[in-house]
C-alpha cells in the first residue's frame, strides 16, 4: 500500500506461502519445493520458496502433520522396513532356540530301540555320543532304511552320519540356518567349546519358533 510499485502483483507471495503451509503440515519440504518451478515455470521464486518452506518446517517441526498415519521416514514404512534393519536371526543364537533335553543314545544301541526313542520323545534326529562327546548322529530316515526283521539285531553305527555338522550355543541362528541350508540336513547338534559335549539340538522348527517368539516380543 505505500509503494504499489515495488510490488506489481501479489502472486509470488500467495504461492510462497502456500507451500510453505503445505511443507510444514504435510511433512514434504523438498516435493513443495519443486513444485514451486513446476507450478510457475521458472526459478525466480524459489529461494524465497526454500527459505519460507525450512522456517516453516522448522517451527512446526516433525510431530504434526495432516496426515494421521504419516510416518517419520521410509525405514519406519512395512515395505522398507527389511532394507533399514538387521535380520532377526542374526539378534539370537543357538542358545535361543535349542532343545537342551535333547534325548543321546551311543553308537551300539539297536535301531528298533532308537526308532522306539524317537516315537515317544516326538523327535526325528537322535545325536550318537561316545565318552560323553558326539560321535554322529541318526535320523529315522536312516533307520527305517533297516529292514524290520534285522532292527533288533543291527545298530546305529551301521547307519548313523558320522562326519557330523554341529554349532555352538554362542552362533547366531543365522549361522546355524545357513548350515541347515547347505547341507540340506534337518538336524544341528550343538555342543560346548570346551569339551564337545552334546546340549541340545536346533532344528529348522526351533528356528521358526524362536523368529515368532523375537518378532512378537518386539512389535509390542
Amino acid at each position: 500500500m505505500i509503494s504499489p510499485s515495488l510490488v506489481p502483483s501479489p502472486a509470488p507471495f500467495v504461492l510462497v506461502g502456500m507451500m510453505a503451509l503445505f511443507a510444514c503440515v504435510g511433512r514434504a519440504p523438498i516435493a513443495v519445493v519443486l513444485m514451486v518451478s513446476e507450478v510457475t515455470g521458472s526459478l525466480e521464486v524459489m529461494i524465497p520458496s526454500m527459505i519460507a518452506v525450512v522456517i516453516s518446517y522448522c517451527v512446526v517441526g516433525y510431530k504434526f502433520s495432516i496426515y494421521g498415519s504419516q510416518v517419520r521416514n521410509t525405514a519406519e514404512l512395512q515395505a522398507h522396513r527389511g532394507k533399514y534393519s538387521i535380520p532377526v536371526l542374526s539378534y539370537l543364537t543357538a542358545k535361543d532356540a535349542m532343545t537342551r533335553d535333547t534325548p543321546k543314545i551311543d553308537s551300539s544301541t539297536t535301531v528298533s530301540s532308537a526308532l522306539i526313542l524317537m516315537e515317544e520323545e516326538g523327535v526325528t534326529g537322535i545325536p550318537i555320543i561316545n565318552d560323553e562327546k558326539l560321535a554322529g548322529i541318526v535320523t529315522k530316515s536312516d533307520l527305517v532304511q533297516v529292514k524290520i526283521i534285522h532292527q533288533d539285531m543291527v545298530s546305529v553305527s551301521h547307519v548313523m552320519t558320522r562326519n557330523v555338522v554341529f554349532g555352538y550355543s554362542d552362533e547366531s541362528l543365522l549361522e546355524i540356518m545357513k548350515k541347515l541350508s547347505v547341507n540340506n540336513i534337518s538336524h544341528v547338534p550343538i555342543v560346548a567349546r570346551e569339551n564337545n559335549e552334546v546340549i541340545g539340538m536346533v532344528t529348522w522348527n526351533a528356528i521358526f519358533k524362536a523368529h515368532q517368539e523375537f518378532s512378537a516380543r518386539t512389535s509390542t
